[in-house]
């Protein structure tokens, strides 16, 4: 069974503007009822995180050592942990992405029928997230095959060139490499970031879930980027920013570095940002969602149309 996605945001294909204004106003709307999806889910991230700060001191200890067996018999436990506590915080944003949409809706489904909604389809979730990790990895496999290719023909270029390309060409000849790079990743990441909308919001499978996200990108790749860009560019700078003030910390002295508390101040920083920023770019998604199924459904009607004519 399926759920129509009839928001009350956009009645008719708006510009990108109209789409950013009304993500910005959704995320107002709902902030203070799906916050709390994203701050619990965060919490057993958070434990896990000093987990792993003492993993990543395991490992650094074997690579000068340490014996592999001392790690692997001390932290066995943490993969299956891992996937339990993906599972867990993939059905809270689960809760987080369908109470949106309900209130997007012009109603509010509630903190516990959106969280029992969540957990019923965080198989679903999980099985979303490792579909798309294969994807993520097989794009930056493409995009790394493009970059070695092309710099190694680069590199023979100056080498014929004297060893120069000079200021103004090798601007042009960098903006040539990445470009396209950045653009074989970017066509995977939309439609993955698209694809929760279509499992919460319509209770589509896993496949078809991606299927959709990539039906819906069609001819709007470019603008569904701009759309993107900036919520997250909200957060990866505000992120961006507070890991920054932490790598300066740490760079300060590596006793503190290494101690628990160090690691507790960073989780205590990171957790209220992502409660934070998370439900403005679900906000955001969500209004790029309902955007672009009315672009689908405008132009399934314009061709019936143009075929009855």
């Amino acid at each position: 069974m399926r759920l129509p996605i009839s928001v009350t945001l956009p009645t008719q294909a708006d510009t990108i503007s109209g789409v950013l204004d009304h993500g910005f106003e959704l995320y107002a709307r709902s902030f203070w009822r799906t916050s709390g999806f994203i701050a619990i889910s965060s919490l057993p991230n958070a434990l896990l995180g000093l987990v792993a700060g003492e993993l990543q001191g395991s490992l650094v200890s074997m690579a000068t050592g340490a014996a592999f067996s001392s790690v692997l018999a001390k932290f066995w436990w943490f993969l299956p942990l891992y996937f339990a506590n993906l599972w867990f915080t993939l059905s809270l944003y689960n809760a987080a992405y369908y109470r949106t949409g309900m209130i997007a809706r012009g109603r509010d489904a509630g903190f516990v029928a959106s969280a029992k909604y969540g957990f019923a389809m965080g198989h679903r979730a999980l099985g979303l997230a490792l579909i798309s990790l294969v994807l993520i990895f097989v794009a930056m496999v493409i995009a790394g095959i493009w970059l070695t290719s092309v710099i190694g023909g680069g590199v023979f270029l100056a080498t014929t060139n004297g060893g120069d390309f000079g200021p103004f060409l090798s601007i042009v000849f960098g903006l040539l490499v990445m470009l396209p790079a950045v653009m074989i990743v970017a066509f995977v990441m939309v439609p993955i970031m698209l694809a929760p909308c279509a499992l919460a919001l319509r209770r589509e499978g896993v496949i078809d879930a991606l299927a959709t996200g990539f039906r819906l990108m069609g001819r709007h790749f470019w603008r569904n980027i701009i759309v993107m860009a900036v919520p997250g560019a909200l957060y990866f700078i505000t992120y961006s920013g507070i890991l920054g003030v932490l790598g300066i910390a740490m760079l300060q002295g590596s006793v503190i570095a290494q101690t628990t508390a160090f690691n507790i101040l960073a989780q205590a920083l990171v957790v209220p940002l992502i409660a934070l920023l998370m439900p403005l770019f679900i906000s955001s998604v969500i209004a790029l969602f309902a955007d672009l199924l009315l672009r689908r459904d405008g132009e399934d009607l314009k061709q019936q149309l143009a075929a009855l004519t």
